[in-house]
């Protein structure tokens, strides 16, 4: 199967009033009260009416949608359990098909990548089926995301984290690697690049935020394997090439939606993220957090 992909992402902030938000708040003002919270308790609950496009096919393991009022693309996860369809019943991964047209319930944070990526959905409800020929209507929008990748370039990674008026979300540091891919004739390459130590590094992407305690990494080619350790910030100052400071392990597990969890993020450290993939390609990448 084809992967796509965008070009180089720039590190993007969304506050809590972002282009999201104040659309679903603009359009809560014309529904009633039922629509605008999915129970009396929830009254942060923002709804978007979107239609899906494709699974897996801007950022890995997202599927794309398109916001119907103002046809704006975006990219977000179905939330696991919580997908239904006009009756109320649970709706099967395999009975969602590119023209259905859900509504979405969420926090209303959209990360400012383009295509945006909403993080944040917790029930999907279809109002419509549609059907494969209505995603047309969006094609010249589309095919302005949708790129096929190069396979020769080297899978990214971003980190993702939210604070309490913002979602994050940076490219990181990519150091070196061993990528091994197959041309357009059928040739089997192996590019290797040898990056400079980590701790040798220079403006490091950094969490600003030093009460940040974990953040997604997001490949846009999903790694078999992922191992994280880190280092203080004083250890770096000492490096050198034949005194390699001892490096500390990280936490990095899948959740249940298959999101790659760093958790317990330390303040004032340096984290190496070291991944790897089934064809033997293997690379290295890195963000900080910043001192409290």
């Amino acid at each position: 199967m084809k992967r796509y992909g965008l070009g180089p992402l720039v590190i993007t902030v969304t506050l809590l009033f972002s282009w999201a938000v104040l659309t679903a708040c603009g359009r809560q003002d014309a529904q009633t009260e039922e629509t605008q919270t999915t129970s009396s308790a929830s009254e942060d609950v923002y709804t978007m009416d979107a239609m899906f496009i494709q699974a897996d096919q801007v950022f890995e393991g997202q599927s794309l949608f398109v916001d119907t009022e103002n046809d704006m693309p975006f990219c977000a996860v179905f939330p696991e359990g919580e997908v239904y369809d006009e009756e109320g019943g649970a709706l099967a991964e395999e009975d969602i098909q590119p023209g259905n047209v859900f509504r979405l319930y969420g926090d209303g944070i959209m990360l400012e990548s383009y295509p945006g990526q909403y993080p944040g959905i917790v029930k999907a409800e279809r109002l419509s089926e549609g059907k494969p020929e209505d995603v047309q209507a969006y094609q010249e929008l589309l095919s302005s995301i949708i790129v096929e990748a190069d396979p020769s370039v080297p899978a990214s990674m971003d980190v993702q984290y939210s604070t309490e008026l913002a979602a994050v979300s940076m490219v990181s540091y990519q150091g070196g690697y061993t990528w091994n891919y197959t041309d357009e004739n059928g040739e089997d390459v192996s590019i290797i690049a040898c990056g400079s130590h980590i701790l040798e590094a220079q403006d490091l992407p950094t969490i600003t935020d030093p009460s940040v305690t974990e953040a997604t990494l997001r490949f846009s080619s999903d790694p078999s394997r992922v191992d994280v350790v880190c280092w203080t910030l004083s250890q770096k100052d000492g490096y050198t090439s034949e005194n390699v400071p001892e490096s500390e392990a990280a936490v990095c597990e899948k959740n249940a939606e298959g999101d790659l969890i760093v958790s317990d993020l330390k303040p004032g450290r340096i984290y190496l993220v070291t991944a790897e993939w089934d064809n033997g390609s293997q690379a290295e990448y890195g963000f900080a957090t910043a001192m409290e």
